[in-house]
């Protein structure tokens, strides 16, 4: 059995039929794919891992006095040890107001308010703060810095 034949008047009017679908066809804009967002890892003390030279660098920067508009400082319940360091990293992330936010340069920013003033913040003229922040660095696996107040 033959297919049918078109006759010659259908087949130039098939063919412009043919040329606008895919013209039409060719004029789609691309599908557009939905921004990524990205969602931080939930505040959890798993993340309180800290090296000795963070901790050195947490001692040496928010452990020896507030300086206005540059270092925030921690009280000493907080400061001496790596382990009060650890402490009080637990202790931010198992707040329920704890929230992080990523920064610009990947890391994430934990913030939290405390019962009680954990320092002195530098963009407050060092005043009292009970606000703390950790910064974790999810390529890491660690904390990159605490200290009083906001980032």
């Amino acid at each position: 059995m033959q297919p049918p034949q078109l006759s010659r008047l259908r087949r130039p009017a098939l063919a412009a039929a043919a040329l606008l679908i895919l013209g039409a066809c060719a004029r789609q804009e691309p599908p557009t794919q939905a921004p990524r967002l990205f969602v931080a890892p939930a505040c959890g003390t798993g993340l309180c891992v800290i090296t000795d030279t963070i901790w050195n660098h947490i001692d040496q920067r928010h452990c020896q006095g507030c300086v206005a508009n540059d270092k925030s400082a921690f009280i000493n319940t907080y400061c001496g040890s790596k382990a009060n360091a650890v402490t009080f990293c637990q202790t931010l992330m198992g707040l329920s107001d704890c929230a992080g936010v990523q920064q610009a340069n990947g890391r994430i920013a934990y913030t939290a308010t405390f019962a009680a003033d954990v320092g002195n913040e530098r963009t407050s003229n060092c005043s009292n703060t009970s606000r703390g922040t950790v910064i974790y660095d999810p390529t890491t696996g660690g904390v990159m810095t605490q200290f009083p107040g906001n980032p």
